[in-house]
């Protein structure tokens, strides 16, 4: 199979990838997790699955183990805080605070839900004279969601326009069903979404909430230089300098969901296009630097929008029909304009009523599904066709051999 020709922007050379080389403490705690044999009385047969054979983890801030619950007699997902982050007070803050959000939304409809909150495993050190040190590692249990949704986008040309469609439906239900909470996910891209079945009709369950933040809650940090998730997936304003501001924080899900909608109908990334535009980059830098000097929320979101209408102009949206997408024509008009409202570089321009977001997904998949039907009808109505052909021209070759006959015998 032949993957997509994707490529990482050279702006943010981590921009979609978050895999590195596993250091030694990481590997100490995989090694004394694994050989546990009850964790907490009631998690077993802990296995890491967020490292591959060749000691690459994927993934940022934590290692994930999933393991047997001997309790609830089901497979869970085991997340521990990364031992190489210890001493980074805002990831700790955020890992902490990560349950919280996770129990919020727990046992919603299409929602990760939180089987144990945070606890404290002993991770053991050789320290000074072989003396053996213990450090406490803080994890939590969730849902063990068992498939990814990765091969849709990375193998795309293998799947139709209607189970894309489909599979984006049920993205836009997984964050709306967060979204209704009050918490907004900030990292939103396709290794943090997942499957609970194969079949179409399974839904989507967004996870990792270790970047996610309440509208109401505490702030842990007050301003971020940067955005809080994947800089590939993230909004302009999070780049600019906006990425604490909860009141916006449902507009940059929305774009994040715009850049995957165009992912599933083209083989570029759509921050890589982006990217390519100079205005874009310039526009960033200025508002960057211009919101950077303002010390509270009003006054940031003040400079924003009195300095954005002079770059939207030049900083239209890539279109979702780049050569080579593989857009059906009867639906192209519907999915530019929905893929449009999504990602507009003014996060004041984005359209986030949900229900207007599903309502143009089903358009399309009725579209499609009649365009279906008519040409189902239509290679109908053409193999009748063609058979009465064939029956006539059967009949006409009886006849011609039958007269034949006649003709011979006088």
């Amino acid at each position: 199979m032949v993957l997509s020709p994707r490529f990482v922007s050279n702006l943010d050379d981590n921009c979609y990838m978050t895999d590195y080389k596993i250091t030694g403490a990481q590997k100490e705690l995989i090694e004394q997790v694994e050989s546990t044999e009850l964790l907490a009385e009631r998690f077993k047969n802990l296995r890491c699955v967020n490292i591959n054979e060749d000691g690459v983890r994927h993934g940022v801030l934590s290692i994930v183990f999933c393991a047997d619950d001997i309790l609830e007699d089901r497979k869970v997902a085991v997340k521990f805080f990364d031992p190489d982050r210890l001493g980074d007070k805002y990831r700790l803050a955020a890992f902490e605070r990560e349950p919280e959000l996770v129990s919020r939304v727990s046992h919603k409809d299409r929602c990760l839900s939180l089987v144990s909150g945070v606890g404290a495993f002993d991770l053991s050190f050789k320290g000074m004279a072989e003396r053996e040190l213990f450090i406490k590692m803080p994890y939590f249990v969730t849902d063990w969601i068992e498939y990814d949704i990765e091969d849709q986008f990375d193998r795309q040309t293998e799947f139709s326009p209607r189970e894309k469609l489909s599979l984006f439906r049920h993205i836009l239900l997984s964050v709306f069903s967060v979204h209704r909470e009050s918490i907004f996910h900030r990292d939103i891209k396709k290794d943090n979404l997942r499957r609970q079945g194969l079949n179409d009709s399974d839904p989507v369950i967004l996870i990792d909430f270790g970047t996610a933040a309440r509208l109401e809650s505490e702030k842990i940090q007050e301003n971020y230089e940067g955005s809080v998730g994947a800089s590939g997936y993230s909004a302009p304003e999070a780049l600019a300098g906006l990425a604490a501001v909860r009141s916006i924080a449902h507009l940059t899900d929305i774009y994040a969901m715009g850049c995957l909608l165009f992912e599933l109908f083209n083989l570029d990334y759509f921050y890589t296009l982006m990217n390519k535009n100079l205005q874009f980059r310039k526009s960033l830098i200025v508002l960057n630097l211009s919101i950077s000097r303002e010390k509270n929320e009003g006054e940031k979101l003040a400079v924003w929008n009195s300095l954005v209408n002079k770059f939207k102009i030049g900083l239209e949206p890539p279109t979702i029909l780049q050569e080579g997408n593989s857009c059906p024509p009867s639906i192209s008009r519907i999915l530019e304009r929905l893929h449009r409202s999504m990602t507009q570089f003014d996060f004041n321009d984005r359209n986030s009523d949900f229900d207007w977001l599903l309502r143009q997904v089903d358009i399309c998949i009725r579209n499609l599904d009649q365009h279906a039907f008519e040409e189902h009808l239509r290679r109908r109505r053409a193999q009748y066709r063609q058979n009465r052909i064939n029956k006539l021209r059967a009949k006409q070759l009886r006849l011609n051999s039958s007269q034949t006959e006649q003709s011979a015998l006088v």
